[in-house]
């Protein structure tokens, strides 16, 4: 499946001190590090890449790639290197999020914390929970899909909290072994193996590269877990079906004209054999015989 991962936004942050008289304890709830919700953003894209389940395509800096082809339009770049325009890949599916709930406290027993510009401390107490609430989004039709909602909470006693307001950019690699970096990786693992599983729950499909001296080749390989001897339906596919009341699709009554043998799978793509059938064009769907 093609997805997009579009930038988080946090509408959970804030700030304020806290004392309680009777326990004299004093409580800081410190600043979400600059930019932590881009930095989730990106946390999130490596991650389901890593997963080889999803072709991830790039939204949250596709300026800088559009930008790219403009420049290669322009005359300035030799014909055989530039980036041609019309070439971006399209997305199935969005993912979008928000960071409902953030909390990051920092406490100390019977001592003070004075609220600067520059947070320098030795706390007997840091505690961290971010809750994420993701949507999965249909690209054609707007619908959600999915949602789902993972939370990831730390403590850590006498950690070192160090954060200027405001400047210190988030990443994982500096805050890895705080309850900030702890609690932030268990809710992207949560939502990574929530969209997993759900994209378990969708048929596989592939589609038709070309079709060249009578063989045909597919855009799915051994990475896909392709293998000789598999053998495949082809589709054609007819315009989607539309509710007349509420204007939702409610499927594709795909056309089946043929079947293909796999007969040399390379990594990204495999060639195979027609069995039965003809006029297999480009674009036209595979899907697991049966």
């Amino acid at each position: 499946m093609r997805i997009a991962v579009v930038n988080f936004s946090g509408t959970a942050f804030k700030e304020d001190v806290k004392k309680d008289r009777d326990t004299r304890t004093t409580t800081i709830t410190l600043p979400p590090p600059a930019d932590f919700a881009i930095g989730l953003t990106e946390m999130l894209t490596t991650e389901l890449v890593k997963t080889g389940r999803f072709i991830v395509v790039e939204r949250s800096n596709v300026k800088e790639v559009t930008g790219e082809q403009d420049f290669g339009a322009s005359g300035r770049v030799n014909k055989e290197t530039a980036a041609r325009q019309g070439k971006i890949i399209g997305a199935q599916t969005l993912i979008t999020g928000d960071i409902t709930e953030f909390t990051y406290n920092q406490s100390s027993l019977g001592g003070k914390i004075k609220v600067l510009k520059t947070v320098q401390a030795n706390a007997d107490r840091v505690t961290a929970m971010v809750a994420l609430d993701i949507r999965l989004i249909d690209a054609t039709t707007g619908e959600v899909i999915f949602s789902k909602r993972s939370e990831g909470k730390s403590s850590m006693s006498g950690a070192r909290a160090e954060l200027t307001r405001g400047n210190s950019e988030f990443s994982l690699s500096k805050y890895q072994n705080t309850p900030l970096g702890h609690a932030t990786r268990e809710a992207i693992t949560g939502v990574v193996a929530a969209i997993v599983e759900q994209i378990k729950t969708v048929p596989w499909s592939g589609r038709i590269i070309d079709v060249r001296d009578g063989m045909v080749y597919i855009n799915a390989g051994a990475e896909q877990g392709m293998r000789p001897g598999m053998e495949l339906d082809v589709y054609s596919q007819q315009e989607a079906l539309v509710d007349p009341e509420t204007g939702k699709a409610l499927g594709t009554p795909d056309r089946k004209i043929g079947w293909l043998k796999d007969n040399q799978v390379e990594d990204k793509y495999c060639a195979a054999e027609p069995t039965a059938g003809n006029g297999f064009q480009r674009n036209h769907l595979v899907r697991f015989k049966g």
